[in-house]
């Protein structure tokens, strides 16, 4: 399929505010991540957000510094799949950093290890 890896490609990181930015901007360290996770879930994994630029990152109220911006995170579902139950498979991750839960989606990137909320 992808670009950046067997399962990933850069146009689906790019930014959504028509910019067009990101999509060769993500760490490689996030890829190997979501390759990670999409073989512990054994389910492909849609990217709902991925690179956000300043502009865009301020408008859809995110961190001021966050890993979106760096191409570090990514906000991701995986059908049939609870947030919960994808935070939890991620949990099991070796360079994790961050996993925030939400409503109807997970959070990861590979910012420093440990972070963890809910919202």
């Amino acid at each position: 399929m992808g670009d950046l890896s067997a399962h990933f490609s850069s146009l689906e990181f790019i930014c959504h505010c028509g910019c067009r930015q990101g999509g060769n901007r993500i760490d490689a360290r996030l890829i190997a991540l979501l390759e990670a996770l999409r073989e512990t879930v054994a389910a492909p994994i849609r990217i709902n957000s991925g690179f956000r630029c300043p502009k865009h990152n301020k408008a859809v109220g995110g961190e001021p510094h966050s890993y979106h911006m760096t191409g570090q995170a990514a906000d991701i579902t995986v059908e049939g799949m609870t947030p919960a139950i994808v935070a939890s498979a991620a949990e099991k991750l070796k360079g994790i950093g961050g996993i925030g839960k939400y409503k109807t989606w997970t959070h990861i990137d590979c910012g420093p290890k440990g972070r963890r909320w809910k919202r």
